[in-house]
């Protein structure tokens, strides 16, 4: 019996490729997400306690300047993370519709290979009971003088 061979294999492993590299970005990017998103709970963190700081303690003018410069800056670095969170959040929206697209487009090919295989089972079982036919008719047949 034959072997088979799917004419597109090279482009199934390619697709395969692309998906795969879909799949690492994907995970880069949540990874990345869940970084901001520690980053954003660190910083409001810190900026609580300088809130708390500025009401319950008494401070002198120097401290009190300190902590309102240090508020201004986490408040900046907060709307900073908070834009990057959602740019982050777009482009996992972005790159999930990417693989899925990719993996859709696999999927259609591996079909194909599955379909172009049963057709080659097909075919090569319709040989097969013919040579059996042909064996059995060869056998059975009477000889002619």
């Amino acid at each position: 019996m034959a072997k088979f061979q799917f004419k597109l294999q090279n482009l199934l492993n390619y697709k395969l490729q692309l998906e795969e590299q879909s799949k690492l970005a994907l995970k880069k990017a949540n990874f990345e997400l869940i970084q901001k998103k520690e980053e954003l709970a660190k910083t409001d963190s810190e900026l609580k306690y300088i809130n708390k700081a500025l009401i319950e303690e008494n401070l002198s003018e120097n401290q009190i300047w300190l902590y309102q410069e240090m508020e201004k800056n986490l408040t900046m670095e907060k709307d900073r993370l908070k834009k990057e969170i959602d740019n982050l959040i777009q482009k996992i929206d972005i790159l999930r519709k990417d693989l899925l697209n990719k993996t859709i487009e696999r999927k259609k090919i591996e079909r194909l290979k599955e379909k172009e295989r049963e057709r080659f089972l097909y075919e090569e079982q319709k040989k097969e009971q013919k040579e059996i036919g042909d064996i059995a008719i060869f056998r059975y047949e009477k000889p002619t003088i």
